[in-house]
C-alpha cells in the first residue's frame, strides 16, 4: 500500500502528464500545507516497540497536532468554518484524515494530563468537522440538531483504540458523567476505558465548554490553532474571554449563553455563574443580564455569502 507521500507524488506526476484535476490538486492549498501533507506522520504519538529492546520499554514519539492546525488555518473565518471549501479540496481532506488516523493510533498512556485533555478537545472538534462534511455529501442542508441530535450519539471515530461518539468525548471522558446516556449502551470495556480516561484527566475545567465546537451558530468558535498541553491553560482562558465578550452568544444585555443553564453544575463547582462571568469577561458583569438565557441557534456555523454571522 502506498504511503500518503507516495500517493501525493503519483498524483503530481499524473498532473504533469495530463491536464486533469482528478487527483485533487488544489491551487488554494498553499505550499506550507502541501509540504505538511507530504511529511505528516500519522504514527506520531505511538509508542515504538523496538525503541529500547534492552529494557523492554517503549518510547513515545511526540504527538503532533500540526495537520489539524493546517486545516484550521485554511478554513476558519472568524466565528465560522468554511465546510464547503474543505469539501472542495481533496488535499485538505487528506490532511484532516491523516490527523484522524494519528488520533486512532495514538498511545494514550504516553500523555500527561494537559496533553491528554488537549488531545480530546482537538479530537472532538476534528471529528465534528469530518462528520459534518460527510453528512453534507448525503444532505447539503444537514444540521447537527436533526433526528434528535443523533449526530453526537453515533460512535463515528476511534481515538487511542477507543470507539467513541462526540457525546462520549464531551460528557464522559471530559466531564466525567458516568450516568450519561452515551455510555449506557456501549460495551463494558469501552465504558471502563472511557471513565478511566476521565480519571486521568481529573476534575472538569468548565472553560472546556468554550473550546468545544458543535458546528452551530451559538457554539463557541473554533480556535485558529490546535490546543496543546503546554499552552492549554492560556488557550482556555483566552477562548473563554472571546466567548463571553460576544454579546450575541456569550454574555450581554440580552442574556447569557444557555450553556450556563444546561451545565450550571459544572460552573458552580468552580464559582457561581455570575462570578465566573465576571472573572473571565473583559468588562465583568457590566451590562449583562444574568437572569435571561439566550436562545441557542443550531443553524450551521458555515460561511454563507452575503451573511454577516461570521463577524469580523
Amino acid at each position: 500500500m502506498l504511503t500518503m507521500s507516495q500517493r501525493f507524488l503519483v498524483c503530481k506526476l499524473v498532473l504533469l502528464l495530463v491536464s486533469l484535476g482528478g487527483c485533487g490538486l488544489d491551487i488554494t492549498f498553499e505550499g506550507e500545507n502541501r509540504d505538511l501533507l507530504e511529511r505528516y506522520d500519522p504514527d506520531a504519538g505511538v509508542a515504538a516497540a523496538d525503541a529500547a529492546p534492552d529494557t523492554g520499554e517503549t518510547s513515545f514519539t511526540a504527538l503532533d497536532h500540526a495537520a489539524w492546525g493546517g486545516v484550521l488555518s485554511l478554513y476558519i473565518q472568524a466565528a465560522c468554518f468554511d465546510y464547503d471549501g474543505l469539501i472542495a479540496s481533496d488535499e485538505a481532506q487528506a490532511l484532516l484524515d491523516e490527523y484522524l488516523a494519528q488520533l486512532e493510533r495514538v498511545d494514550l498512556g504516553g500523555l500527561d494530563v494537559e496533553e491528554r485533555e488537549a488531545l480530546w478537545i482537538n479530537a472532538y472538534n476534528a471529528i465534528t468537522v469530518r462528520g459534518v462534511i460527510a453528512a453534507r455529501a448525503e444532505e447539503p442542508a444537514f444540521r447537527v440538531d436533526e433526528d434528535g441530535f443523533a449526530f453526537f450519539q453515533v460512535q463515528r471515530a476511534r481515538v487511542g483504540g477507543l470507539h467513541v461518539s462526540l457525546d462520549m468525548i464531551e460528557h464522559v471522558i471530559l466531564r466525567g458523567d458516568a450516568s450519561h446516556a452515551s455510555i449506557a449502551a456501549v460495551d463494558e470495556a469501552t465504558r471502563t476505558a472511557a471513565l478511566a480516561e476521565h480519571d486521568l484527566i481529573g476534575a472538569f475545567d468548565p472553560r472546556v465548554h468554550f473550546a468545544l465546537n458543535c458546528a452551530s451558530r451559538s457554539c463557541p468558535n473554533l480556535r485558529f490553532e490546535p490546543y496543546l498541553g503546554p499552552t492549554l491553560d492560556a488557550q482556555l482562558a483566552a477562548q473563554t474571554t472571546v466567548f463571553l465578550d460576544d454579546a450575541s452568544k456569550g454574555a450581554g444585555p440580552d442574556g447569557i449563553s444557555s450553556l450556563f443553564l444546561w451545565f450550571g453544575g459544572d460552573f458552580s463547582a468552580v464559582a457561581p455563574v455570575d462570578d465566573f462571568i465576571a472573572m473571565h469577561r473583559t468588562d465583568g458583569l457590566d451590562g449583562v443580564d444574568t437572569d435571561t438565557y439566550l436562545d441557542y441557534l443550531w443553524s450551521p456555523n458555515d460561511v454563507v455569502d452575503g451573511e454577516v454571522a461570521c463577524g469580523e
